[in-house]
């Protein structure tokens, strides 16, 4: 068994950079374990598809990266898990090769048929997870024909498209391209639809807006502001904000309250010019169709994840180099409405490099969060009482079970 030290440095090598050592863009025929659809679905026909939710209480299936052989190596395999509806976290034993996923969340579609991950070369992989969790690879690596590096991904409220984040300079080609998702999760460039200057993350409010991190937005962005409130469908910029007066954020994570008055952005630049300053989460206000920045708790160390309870009470910050989940009480009316509580009450010992988080926000596992973690699943529970830690699920013991991108049926 390889040293926590070891898998530890193979982890933080795989997250940084964008270098291209996935599956080559366009290798994107089926892989799974037969090319049939184990979901039943007809095959794409260039048209996106309606999603029924699936039921709010059943199993449901999450999937897991493994970038890294036991040797060390990159390596492009991915696990399906099980959840059960009691929340009990298991193995399936079916397995799939798509592109390398060293770090990042995975997005499903309302009827958790089709998940779409951005990979570690800025390709996508698409699967369709079928209602006994049998995957089939509908794209290794796409890319558009090479239209985009993807960074992240955010699916459609309406499920019938993805959102890909490319978050390169504009000139560079970085903004948000939009993806149709064919019945069988076939894609369709559709096209950009914000050009932007390092596009970070992108967060649905209910009525379909789109709050997005980036340095600039289409052409009616506000000098200055880095968050921006855009009607994505409309290619319109509605307000902006200067989250970071200073500019010097590299944004990790954004996530937006349950009742859609905040957006939390969590900064984790490891190189500030200016002495003293530490990693922080802004909190920028909603009203509207202004934004306004009320907020900066600081420092919370690597703010690599952030999710907002669906009681619209509380919050948690993932905080990948710093081993902790923190946690947050929210009051949504408050002048200053986010308060740093510490640490959870860990059910064993603390995390080890955890990262991306998985919200369920529908059934009796409303509320539950998956964190991706060095060797394993995390689950935590909001609630009355808090931020509840349900414990670590672990996955394997070696360099090989490292996790990397992590997402969860809704």
């Amino acid at each position: 068994m390889k040293t926590s030290t070891f898998l530890a440095l193979a982890f933080l090598l795989g997250c940084g950079g964008s270098g291209g050592d996935g599956g080559p863009a366009g290798d994107g025929g089926p892989t799974g374990p037969d090319s049939g659809s184990p979901s039943g679905r007809d095959a794409g026909d260039g048209e996106t598809c309606a999603r029924t939710p699936a039921a709010a209480d059943r199993t449901r299936h999450a999937i897991v990266s493994h970038p890294y052989t036991d040797g060390g190596d990159p390596r492009e395999d991915w696990e399906v898990l099980a959840l059960s509806p009691e929340g009990e976290l298991t193995a399936t034993g079916m397995t799939f090769a798509m592109g390398r996923g060293s770090f990042g969340r995975a997005v499903f579609t309302a009827d958790g048929a089709i998940a779409v991950a951005a990979q570690h070369d800025g390709t996508l992989g698409i699967v369709e997870i079928g209602p006994g969790g049998e995957p089939r690879v509908v794209e290794r690596a796409w890319n558009g024909g090479g239209a985009f590096h993807a960074a992240s991904v955010e699916m459609a409220p309406d499920s019938r498209r993805v959102y890909v984040l490319d978050s390169q300079w504009r000139e560079h080609g970085g903004g948000i391209y939009s993806v149709a998702l064919a019945c069988d999760g076939t894609p369709t460039l559709e096209g950009l639809v914000a050009p932007g200057k390092l596009p970070y993350a992108l967060s649905f409010a209910g009525d379909g807006r789109a709050l997005v991190a980036a340095t600039d937005l289409l052409d009616g962005s506000t000098p200055g502001a880095d968050v921006h409130l855009v009607d994505l469908a409309g290619s319109a910029v509605l307000a902006g904000a200067d989250a970071f007066p200073d500019d010097e954020q590299i944004v990790a994570s954004a996530a937006l309250t349950a009742g859609g008055r905040h957006l939390l952005v969590g900064d984790n630049n490891q190189y500030y010019s200016t002495e003293g300053m530490t990693n922080r989460v802004a909190v920028v206000r909603i009203d509207g169709d202004a934004l306004s920045p009320v907020q900066t708790l600081a420092p919370i160390e690597d703010p690599v994840a952030i999710v907002a309870s669906p009681d619209d009470d509380a919050a948690l910050v993932v905080s990948g180099f710093g081993d902790a989940i923190l946690e947050l009480a929210y009051q949504p009316d408050a002048a200053e409405p986010l308060a740093l509580l510490g640490e959870v009450d860990y059910a064993g010992p603390a995390p080890q490099l955890p990262a991306s988080a998985a919200l369920i926000d529908r059934g009796a596992l409303r509320g539950r969060v998956l964190v991706a973690e060095l060797l394993g699943v995390r689950q935590l529970a909001f609630g009355p009482g808090g931020v509840t830690d349900l414990g670590l699920t672990e996955l394997g013991s070696d360099t090989g079970d490292i996790v990397g991108v992590i997402g969860v049926a809704p």
